[in-house]
């Protein structure tokens, strides 16, 4: 059984440690005891259910209900138990009964939210994730933010997407999800600079992952784009000194082609690196004599780096594509 939810991604979780405090000022010590004890079984079956141990989650939750059933942390506790073994409707009954015992609290609108962005219901949840930012207690208003940005794209509804995104931002400016979304919408935009931007503020506070390097490369690919004539296109993996240089041969030699001159930064295995460093572009006419060497040569380019070199590539079609390469 997996017990991370992956219909909403994996950034919906279950607000357990970020919960608002009911109000016990009138409770007397032992119902104190109780409500603290419920909350600690209530949190040690989840640890189960993640630990993929079933029966003793739900005999920990069962417990927890059975000593606070007057707060809503182990019904909706029990709600996400029953969810993720399967049984959705009765899972609903536990999350809408949270919400009459506490429609004001912030981390239950927000743990029904998730429940319905799960189930599709993707414009009712963002309903429920506005309640929960409403809640001045609520320690954790840009989680139901970036919730609600995340059901919106699922809508899809990307500009309301980037609206949550930015104000889960504004509440919280930690919020590596909030970034790297925003960089692919921008990137789906067209707006590279923006994304390039937003995959930055990722990169300075969260370690890459799969989708920031796919967007990494993605974004490279689009700065350091092709202009020749040729239809040819080159992987990260072409952005390397040759190993063994060949010179042209008499059978491909032309009398002059227009080639690009482009700088390109070092091969890295950092690709989340590789749109850091500037582009140079130039485009001439030259003399196929003046390149005819597959071999690297200084050259001086408008950068301020000191080390510099380019070669040559010569795809299927005989076209001369000169790149300059960052030491």
């Amino acid at each position: 059984m997996r017990v991370c939810l992956a219909a909403l991604f994996t950034l919906i979780y279950l607000s357990l440690a970020a919960c608002s405090t009911l109000d016990t000022g009138a409770a007397t010590s032992d119902e104190k005891a109780k409500i603290s004890t419920a909350k600690i079984n209530v949190r040690l079956g989840i640890a189960y259910l993640e630990m993929n141990n079933v029966q003793r989650a739900k005999q920990k939750l069962l417990l927890a209900l059975t000593q606070a059933p007057h707060i809503p942390e182990p019904w909706y506790a029990m709600g996400y138990f029953l969810e993720t073994t399967g049984n959705k409707e009765e899972a609903q009954e536990y999350y809408v009964k949270a919400i009459k015992i506490a429609p004001s609290r912030g981390d239950v609108q927000n743990n029904f939210g998730t429940f319905l962005c799960r189930q599709g219901r993707y414009e009712d949840s963002i309903q429920h994730f506005m309640l929960a930012v409403k809640d001045p207690d609520y320690i954790s208003p840009a989680d139901a933010y970036e919730n609600a940005g995340m059901c919106a794209l699922k809508i899809p509804n990307h500009p309301l997407a980037d609206q949550y995104f930015a104000l889960a931002l504004k509440q919280d400016p930690n919020r590596p999800i909030s970034y790297l979304n925003l960089a692919e919408m921008d990137y789906k935009k067209g707006d590279m600079t923006s994304a390039r931007k937003n995959l930055n503020h990722f990169d300075a506070i969260s370690p890459p992952n799969t989708r920031s390097l796919t967007l990494a490369s993605k974004i490279a690919q689009s700065f350091l784009g092709e202009t020749t004539t040729s239809k040819n296109t080159y992987s990260i993996e072409d952005f390397q000194l040759p190993t063994k240089p060949k010179p042209m041969t008499a059978s491909n030699t032309i009398k002059s082609k227009t080639v690009v001159l482009e700088a390109h930064p070092p091969k890295t295995k950092n690709i989340a690196a590789l749109f850091h460093a500037p582009v140079v572009k130039k485009t001439k006419t030259v003399a196929i004599k003046s390149i005819h060497q597959h071999k690297p040569v200084a050259l001086t380019t408008p950068s301020k780096r000191k080390n510099v070199i380019h070669y040559h590539v010569y795809n299927k079609k005989k076209t001369a594509v000169v790149r300059t390469l960052y030491l």
